[in-house]
């Protein structure tokens, strides 16, 4: 067993959902996702076509041309400082002298600006061993291989996040399982520990219903529809049995099993059966044969309630918190 930071995971449940031993910390996993998910984020967008790579296909454009960053700068300062002065000559007019000045001193910011911006992202370093197109190409190369390694890892990085969803997904499924098998195993654990002999009719029949059910079968209580020689319905597989509960301290005898045997064609089941806390008398033992009736003493009882879910069987390490347990069974082996 592996112990988690909620939880002891069985080895059958690691195994059942293919987890190894670093699958077994949730929140070690959850950080490591979170972590992926930030790294992959980056480098997606490292992969991406920026802004960077655009000014270097504007590079070579202007390189193309055969300008120099100086005179480019000059050129598109001056087309973009006439388009403004335009956009904002015709709404002030010609007519205003001083409007007209500051539109022109705007208009040679703008250039100056704009010129000045220009040759600081298109100029090229000093004595460049090839010509200026080639080398701008190199750069797009270059970052044309980073974006393709960007993207290689970003796929490797997506690949892990689905590993590390999935090993997150196998880990809350195993845990759920351990948990319902724990709460099965404390369900066991109490009625291990239940003092059967204090039980009323009633009572009883709740708890018989309980056993029944921790080892898979659909139960129906026919105290509420009346008593016809059965006690419970258990279904298991297709199959219906009547069941007759007897909390007796003393043995039981044949009228049980007749009476278990006429539930049966009562309730329309295909088998009966009679449950008790003692004994069977040997009469009633020799009929049961005849009739093909089941029945469970005492020692029966619990075997069925450790046999529970059998595969699940675990010893816990204490007994669940019961006001005075007094156990009924001897050396219980749950």
């Amino acid at each position: 067993m592996v112990e988690t930071h909620s939880s002891i995971l069985d080895d059958d449940l690691r195994s059942k959902h293919n987890l190894e031993p670093s699958e077994l910390d949730m929140p070690s996993l959850n950080l490591r996702l979170d972590r992926a998910k930030s790294l992959s984020r980056k480098l997606w967008s490292e992969a991406s076509v920026s802004w960077q790579d655009i000014l270097l296909h504007f590079r070579v454009f202007i390189a193309k041309l055969g300008f120099d960053p100086p005179i480019a700068s000059a050129l598109i300062g001056f087309a973009i400082a006439t388009l403004f002065g335009l956009i904002t000559a015709i709404p002030l007019g010609a007519d205003d002298t001083a409007a007209f000045v500051v539109l022109i001193c705007f208009v040679v910011l703008v250039w100056l600006g704009v010129g000045v911006a220009t040759w600081f992202l298109t100029r090229l370093p000093n004595h460049l061993p090839v010509e200026a197109e080639h080398y701008l190409k190199s750069l797009i190369s270059d970052r044309n291989n980073y974006r393709a390694n960007a993207r290689e890892n970003a796929l490797q990085i997506d690949v892990s996040i689905s590993e590390l969803k999935r090993s997150i997904k196998s880990l809350n499924a195993a845990l759920e399982e351990q948990r319902v098998r724990d709460q099965r195993l404390i369900e066991r654990q109490r009625l291990l520990y239940l003092n059967w002999n204090t039980l009323s009719g009633l009572e009883f029949e709740m708890r018989l219903k309980e056993v029944y059910e921790l080892n898979g079968y659909q139960v129906e209580l026919t105290s509420n529809s009346g008593d016809q020689g059965g006690d419970l319905i258990v279904e298991h597989r297709g199959r219906r049995t009547c069941v007759q509960a007897k909390r007796w301290q003393s043995s039981v005898g044949n009228k049980a099993v007749q009476e278990a045997y006429s539930g049966q064609g009562f309730y329309k089941c295909d088998g009966c059966a009679v449950v008790t806390t003692s004994q069977f008398t040997p009469k009633a033992i020799e009929l049961a044969k005849e009739l093909n009736c089941e029945l469970i003493d005492s020692d029966g009882l619990r075997r069925m309630i450790e046999a529970g879910r059998g595969a699940e069987i675990r010893k816990l390490a204490s007994p669940p918190p019961i006001e005075d347990p007094q156990p009924f069974f001897n050396s219980p082996n749950a």
